[in-house]
């Protein structure tokens, strides 16, 4: 069985990016996802790869599911049908 996974990809020094961050983090660990982010800085590649051109954005088993800020109950009821 796969196992879920979220990814978000971000900008360093944007305050809504470390909001989602942070509850992204704390999502992962509590529902035991594998999580990974991406700093547009460091892994430019991955966002022309994905076509990110908004962060944050948070992508949930490779489909994006967010620009912006994320809600946990979405997030949730996501995760029973991706």
């Amino acid at each position: 069985m796969k196992r879920n996974h979220l990814e978000l990809f971000f900008e360093k020094n944007c305050p809504v990016c470390e909001e989602v961050l942070q509850t992204l983090h704390l999502f992962a660990r509590h529902h035991g996802l594998e999580f990974h982010t991406y700093d547009r800085d460091r892994e430019s590649k991955a966002f022309r790869e994905r076509r990110v051109f908004i962060c944050p954005a948070t992508f949930l088993n490779g489909c994006l599911v967010f620009y912006g800020t994320v809600s946990t109950e979405v997030l949730q009821t996501k995760l029973t049908t991706f």
